[in-house]
């Protein structure tokens, strides 16, 4: 007959063993993903890595589009599935707005263009145009800022991103907790080689603003900026003022 001391030590090692095996099969075995949860990203949250390029065809994205509630959309298989997020009230739908465009003319900047007439217009400062829509949305009034900077004669298109990061750090910095802007993506203006960059903030009472900076260096050693500013859930909107102008700007003639 075993003595009783044995066989507790018997049954201890087995237990053990036991233990040990159902560790290394729950290590080995595929993780699977819970297939009811959601994943719900932040209203008109970008995409890391898309181009800004595309907002201006009416939406396709790199990850998907967006609906005209500012949503991303995300595609299981041929239907495209709005993920909202689930502590926020359905908004009202934002129609798309339009405009009625007029050529103007920034002396101090010695270029004209094609903007909406209606937009209020203050050229006080040096080398600043600043055009406002009168229309206030989501408490926001959009804007079109222009400026002309003189930089040093060793200045390259290079500089244009140092200085497209300060911006964007700078204005980060007021009213919002919360902030992601696009990768920095090359484009012309006016014909010369720039940058330009997309970012979005929500402000502390909720309010959606996107914006969108670009610049270009010119001839005579200056650099050409130009700041869309726009309530969020009419950023498609907007962003068409920012492509009329960019597909019209020209020297004075």
């Amino acid at each position: 007959m075993l003595k009783k001391g044995f066989l507790t030590k018997t049954l201890c090692l087995a237990a053990v063993l036991l233990m040990i095996c159902a560790m290394a099969c729950a290590e080995s075995a595929p993780t699977q993903a819970n297939p009811l949860a959601v994943i719900t990203p932040a209203p008109g949250s970008m995409p890391a890595g898309y181009d800004p390029a595309s907002e201006e065809s009416g939406g396709d994205y790199a990850d998907g589009i967006y609906d005209a509630y500012g949503n991303l959309i995300i595609f299981a298989g041929a239907t495209p599935i709005p993920l909202d997020p689930i502590d926020m009230p359905t908004p009202t739908p934002r129609p798309e707005l339009t405009f009625s465009y007029t050529k103007m003319k920034a002396e101090k900047l010695g270029i004209q263009f094609e903007a909406p007439g209606t937009w209020t217009v203050d050229d006080t400062q040096e080398r600043t145009f600043i055009l406002t829509d009168p229309t206030t949305l989501d408490n926001i009034n959009a804007s079109l800022t222009l400026k002309l900077n003189q930089v040093a004669s060793n200045y390259t298109v290079a500089d244009i991103k140092t200085d497209l990061k300060n911006m964007l750090s700078e204005i980060s910095q007021y009213n919002y907790p919360t902030w992601e802007s696009s990768d920095i993506s090359a484009r012309t203006l006016m014909g010369k080689d720039g940058y330009y960059v997309t970012y979005r903030g929500e402000m502390y009472d909720g309010t959606i603003v996107r914006g969108r900076i670009h610049m270009s260096l010119l001839d005579g050693h200056q650099v050409l900026v130009v700041h869309l500013n726009a309530p969020g859930w009419f950023n498609s909107s907007y962003v068409n003022v920012y492509t009329r102008f960019r597909n019209t700007v020209e020297a004075i003639k």
